[in-house]
């Protein structure tokens, strides 16, 4: 359905379906417009473990011939069996509390973890972001968001074991929030809550535009460094985040877990 729903983008088509899922099969319709008209209906069915069967039709009033719907999906199943990809950039943000985020760790050559441009320099602990820099392999532009989206999810599953602190996905929403007036009284509105980086990168940048985030080696993670460590060479504490110096060969060994290990898809943690 990734490439079907590429195809439909790159013709300007909508895409549009209902699906119902069972232990024994799943099935489903898609319907895809042309200028708000139907031109072709797909039903699909597949039994666990077996392959799709696909059955298409052209709608009674729309002038594609029934050779181009199947040209259409010869297409779409050539691409599909070939794994064709593309290569996108895309960033985002994730949200934690605790110590700041300073300076760029790259977890491979793909993926980079550096500084919001606003940091809440007031206090030493309390709300921060890291934006995440990365490029993945889609099927199409709309489908690297959804990539990206699922990299970010993993991504902050990993750091929230590494960090020991809950790291997601940044959320933008509404809340009751007060505020005292002048005169004493408590004013009370809605009002939208959550960081919006309004200096994303428009790609991947350079090793090095950022100093690089301090690493610190450890033996036994889950009794060492807990709260704020003093440097061993300075007369101060830390005021960035802790991160392991193996924290990239970790991260590899984390991708590398098969799909019943790793973390399902919209799970809360």
């Amino acid at each position: 359905m990734r490439y079907l729903s590429a195809e439909c983008e790159r013709r300007d088509w909508n895409l549009a379906g209902l699906s119902q899922h069972e232990r024994k099969e799943d099935s489903g319709t898609v319907t895809i417009s042309q200028h708000a008209k139907p031109v072709i209906v797909l039903v699909w069915e597949r039994k666990r473990g077996g392959a799709m069967i696909v059955r298409a039709r052209s709608e009674a009033l729309s002038e594609l011939p029934s050779s181009d719907v199947q040209q259409l999906l010869e297409q779409v199943t050539a691409r599909c069996v070939a794994r064709e990809t593309q290569e996108f950039f895309r960033w985002g943000c994730l949200e934690y509390e605790g110590l700041p985020w300073r300076g760029e760790l790259w977890l491979n050559d793909k993926l980079r973890l550096g500084p919001p441009s606003e940091q809440c320099e007031p206090a030493l602990r309390g709300p921060r972001v890291v934006l995440v820099s990365g490029l993945v392999q889609a099927v199409s532009a709309g489908d690297a968001g959804y990539v990206f989206e699922k990299e970010l999810q993993e991504l902050g599953a990993f750091l929230s074991v590494i960090m020991r602190t809950s790291v997601d996905r940044t959320k933008q929403r509404q809340v009751w929030t007060c505020e005292v007036g002048a005169d004493g009284t408590v004013i009370k509105s809605v009002r939208s809550i959550g960081y919006i980086e309004q200096h994303g990168p428009s790609q991947i940048p350079a090793r090095g535009t950022s100093a690089p985030v301090p690493l610190y080696r450890v033996t036994r993670p889950t009794t060492q460094f807990a709260g704020l460590m003093k440097h061993k060479r300075r007369s101060r504490y830390r005021t960035t985040s802790l991160i392991f110096g193996n924290v990239s060969t970790l991260w590899t060994a984390y991708n590398e877990l098969n799909s019943c290990r790793s973390l399902p898809s919209g799970r809360k943690r």
